[in-house]
C-alpha cells in the first residue's frame, strides 16, 4: 500500500509545496522545524528533498518541451502576474475562465495550470502555464489566448507582469496597469534621461 492509499488522498487533489531555507545552519534547522509543525497540524506530509532536486534538474527543460510542442501542432506559452492575498483566488477563477473562453471562441482544445511561484506577507504571484492545439493561423490564434489572460489580469486586480517584465508584448496593457498618469510620468522619465532612444527603444511604452 503506497502513502497516498494509507492516507486515502486523491492524486488529483494534492496540492505539493517546495520550500527552501536561508540561513546559517541554526537557523534553517529552527525554520524547518516551524514548517514540519504547521505541515503536520494541517494533515500535510513532508516528503523531504527529492522533489525539489528533481525539480532543480529539469527546470530548464521547459523551453525544449516548448519546442518539441511547437513541432506537433500545439502552441505553449507562460503568463504571470501578482496580487494581495485576498485577491488570489478571484483571479486565479478569472484568468482559468477567460483562457477557458478564449479556446472555446477558437474551437480549440487547450490547457491552462496554476503554481505560485512566490509568496510574499502581502501577497502572491500566480505562474500560469498554458497550452492549446493550433489551427490554421497559429500565431492569431496565440494573440487571443494571451490577450485574453494579460486583460483578466488587469480586470481581477492583478498586475500586469511579475518578473517576466513588460517589453514589447504586454505595453498595451500599461495604461490599464499603471494608469494613463502613470505612463505619462514613465514616458517624461525616459524622455529626459534618454532623449535620443538610445536605451532599448520601443519596450515597456511601445
Amino acid at each position: 500500500m503506497t502513502v497516498l492509499e494509507k492516507r486515502g488522498w486523491n492524486l488529483e487533489e494534492l496540492a505539493l509545496s517546495f520550500i527552501g531555507f536561508e540561513g546559517s545552519a541554526s537557523h534553517v534547522a529552527y525554520q524547518k522545524r516551524i514548517v514540519g509543525r504547521i505541515v503536520r497540524q494541517h494533515g500535510g506530509l513532508g516528503v523531504g528533498t527529492g522533489p525539489g532536486a528533481l525539480y532543480d534538474q529539469k527546470k530548464f527543460d521547459t523551453p525544449y518541451i516548448r519546442d518539441f510542442l511547437l513541432d506537433r501542432g500545439a502552441a505553449a506559452d507562460v503568463s504571470e502576474t501578482a496580487a494581495p492575498w485576498s485577491k488570489l483566488q478571484g483571479l486565479y477563477d478569472g484568468v482559468i475562465a477567460a483562457a477557458e473562453g478564449a479556446y472555446a471562441s477558437l474551437g480549440r482544445k487547450g490547457w491552462i495550470m496554476c503554481h505560485l511561484s512566490h509568496s510574499y506577507h502581502a501577497g502572491a504571484c500566480l505562474y500560469f502555464t498554458f497550452a492549446f492545439v493550433t489551427g490554421d493561423d497559429p500565431f492569431a490564434e496565440y494573440d487571443v489566448v494571451k490577450s485574453a489572460i494579460q486583460q483578466a489580469f488587469i480586470d481581477h486586480d492583478g498586475t500586469l507582469s511579475h518578473h517576466h517584465a513588460v517589453g514589447v508584448e504586454h505595453a498595451p496593457w500599461m495604461e490599464q496597469d499603471i494608469s494613463p498618469e502613470g505612463v505619462a510620468l514613465m514616458r517624461g522619465l525616459f524622455e529626459s534621461a534618454d532623449p535620443y532612444r538610445i536605451l532599448n527603444p520601443g519596450k515597456i511604452l511601445g
